[in-house]
């Protein structure tokens, strides 16, 4: 059992090293492809990502504010199960809010830089493009994990009641002993 816990680890680490590359290597001929777009244009393309950024924060910050309350319930109650499904999901939407403060802020440099910089380069505009790139697959792995994660909270919670009602049927039946609730 353990080896296999080691090839999903190992898996997993294959996949977001592959996932990493595709994003630079897309990111570079995005770049590379928009590097005779004048300036402005990317600074609008710019300013979406901060929009973007500013939603995913502003969302998950909301997330965030309902996850902890229970996180510290469930840490004081000394509910070891139920604390670590919520400190889970507290540290991946906490890692998923310091991404997308990252890509507001450096979205937010890169329109002042653009800003004060005044003339368009073929360097500044492949920069710029490779930079809003790389922010649009940083969002969209953000968006993805947490909904993976949301759903992995889900069905934990309809597989946990539905093994609460088998054993309360079972016991009802008479085929297993213990209290009836």
């Amino acid at each position: 059992m353990k080896t296999s816990i080691k090839s999903k680890k190992h898996l997993s680490k294959v996949s977001k090293y592959l996932w990493i590359a595709v994003a630079v290597g897309w990111s570079v001929v995005g770049g590379w492809f928009a590097r005779q777009t004048p300036v402005p244009t990317l600074v609008s393309v710019c300013a979406a990502m901060v929009a973007l950024a500013g939603v995913v924060v502003t969302v998950f910050g909301i997330w965030v504010a309902i996850i902890f309350p229970g996180l510290v319930a469930g840490l004081e109650s000394g509910n070891k199960d139920a604390a670590r499904l919520q400190m889970k999901r507290y540290d991946t939407l906490i890692s998923i809010l310091y991404r997308s403060c990252f890509v507001l802020v450096s979205s937010i440099f890169v329109l002042i830089v653009c800003s004060f910089y005044g003339k368009s380069t073929i360097t500044l505009s492949f920069f710029v493009a490779m930079f809003v790139w790389l922010a649009f697959f940083s969002i969209t792995t953000s968006l993805f994990v947490a909904v993976g994660n949301g759903e992995l909270a889900v069905s934990s919670r309809i597989d946990e009641g539905s093994i609460l009602g088998m054993v309360r049927r079972l016991r009802r039946q008479g085929k297993i002993k213990g209290d009836d609730d």
